[in-house]
């Protein structure tokens, strides 16, 4: 329990937090970029970590990961171009929707099936 107390407090660390959002945002930017997916992205960002604290890095790294995985979704939708191969499926159902005047809900659906999606598959 001891254990337990230790890694919820670590991952609630100021610094940690910080690093989770900026590679988030990072990513989501990088992934909008076609051909820039996640791996990418990492390779691109990785020097950055080396002189960070490792959980902080790593948490940075990862915050990258997850965000451009969502983010090869918006040019699948708007402009009928995947950034990422995931995200070839998206450009079936989000380009038509973008076209129809829905742009924001695609996005919006987009966002939150990969919200769900890595939840549960954590």
């Amino acid at each position: 329990m001891e254990a337990f107390r230790i890694g919820i407090a670590a991952i609630f660390d100021l610094y940690v937090l910080a690093a989770l959002a900026a590679g988030a945002l990072g990513g989501v930017i990088l992934g909008a970029i076609p051909g820039l997916g996640p791996v990418v992205a990492i390779a691109i960002l990785l020097p950055a970590t080396f002189q960070m604290e490792p959980l902080v890095g790593l948490t940075l790294l990862l915050g990258v990961y997850s965000g451009s995985w969502y983010g090869g979704a918006i040019p699948a939708i708007l402009i009928n171009t995947p950034g990422t191969p995931v995200n070839v499926l998206t450009t079936y159902d989000g380009y038509p929707m973008t076209l129809r005047g829905e742009a924001r809900r695609a996005l919006t659906l987009a966002y939150t099936s990969s919200f769900v999606g890595g939840i549960v598959s954590v």
